[in-house]
């Protein structure tokens, strides 16, 4: 007979959608957030209200990380805010606080050191503070790898679905991927439309695995690969459809990206900006200021977008008709905006 601790009620048991999975990533964000809360002496700061100035000021940190974290420990019931500023819980104050009869910081990092060092023993990738900062190809290697898994759970059939019932979608003969990253959802693309010409565009320890992928596809002859950085690089060819998914991590400015983009398209062609947006929902709070704080640490422009902003730059730069597509998929919000240009 099979015994789990889910027979002990320690969880309850995971549906057969993959949101399980995310809530235990969103738990481990919590716990990182926390960690960080009490290294930096957080709540031994909050004793008092104190302004978001005085507290960066006082940890030694800038007011926007120090801000989203704040965020991430009103979400878990840890911090409160006034207009006096920000403070403890009484949570927080009987439990957080180093100077309380009742604190039980210290059990938790002892269980970080003793279970961290457990488990990193094992399995490195267990460790939950990495000593040795991975190369770009590792860590390019193992996004790839990661947007394999993520489209794989059924993302794909959504935007395919998407994408492929649009009038364009069959007229087009040409589609550029731009930071196409695993390219799966191009890919199945192809397999909607049998004489669409696809490139694939992106950085150099990207593409690399790109290929393999590419490789192993049916309408492999009908596949170009590029190493280039779409941000700086010149784009070369022009093109019925542009697909960029994800992909604008690091643009600093957004509007001249897509004015960028608008120029490779031929006339009447169509622009398809897919991002994550960052939703307001109560019931996603914590989800959501744990993405911001990560945004912040990540420290690349363009990890998080203001609400409307795609919508903006394409405007701006003179697309007319927009589509605007939100869904959610798990816990991530997207928006996909198609743009026609005239």
């Amino acid at each position: 007979m099979r015994h789990s601790l889910h027979s002990e009620g320690a969880f309850s048991t995971p549906s057969a959608e993959p949101d399980f999975m995310f809530q235990l990533q969103t738990g481990y964000y919590a716990y990182i957030a926390f960690k960080s809360a009490l290294d930096n002496g957080i709540f031994e700061k909050l004793e008092k209200s104190r302004t978001l100035k005085e507290i960066a000021e006082v940890i030694d940190k800038s007011e926007d990380s120090v801000e989203r974290l704040l965020n991430v420990l009103i979400c878990m019931g840890l911090v409160e805010y006034d207009e006096n500023g920000y403070c403890n819980s009484a949570y927080a104050t009987k439990y957080c606080v180093l100077s309380s009869d009742s604190y039980l910081g210290g059990v938790f990092q002892f269980s970080h050191d003793i279970f961290g060092e457990v488990f990193s023993r094992q399995s490195g990738s267990l460790s939950p503070v990495s000593c040795e900062q991975p190369s770009d190809e590792s860590i390019f290697a193992a996004g790839v790898a990661a947007g394999v898994d993520f489209v794989k759970a059924g993302a794909v059939q959504q935007n395919a679905e998407l994408i492929t019932t649009q009038p364009f979608f069959s007229q087009a003969q040409s589609m550029l991927d731009v930071g196409c990253g695993s390219a799966l959802l191009s890919l199945e693309l192809l397999k909607k439309h049998s004489t669409l010409e696809l490139t694939l565009l992106d950085l150099p320890p990207v593409i690399q695995e790109t290929r393999k992928i590419a490789q192993k596809h049916e309408s492999t002859h009908r596949i170009s690969c590029v190493e280039a950085n779409a941000f700086t690089d010149k784009i070369a060819g022009i093109y019925d459809i542009i697909f960029v998914s994800d992909a604008l991590y690091g643009a600093e400015d957004l509007q001249k990206i897509v004015e960028k983009l608008k120029k490779t398209l031929n006339k009447g062609g169509t622009l398809i900006l897919r991002h994550m947006e960052i939703p307001e929902q109560k019931e996603s709070a914590l989800h959501c200021a744990l993405l911001r704080l990560g945004g912040t640490l990540i420290d690349m422009p363009g990890y998080i977008f203001p609400t409307d902003a795609l919508l903006n730059a394409l405007k701006a730069v003179g697309f007319q008709q927009i589509q605007s597509c939100p869904f959610k998929y798990l816990q991530h919000s997207y928006v996909t905006y198609i743009a026609s240009a005239q």
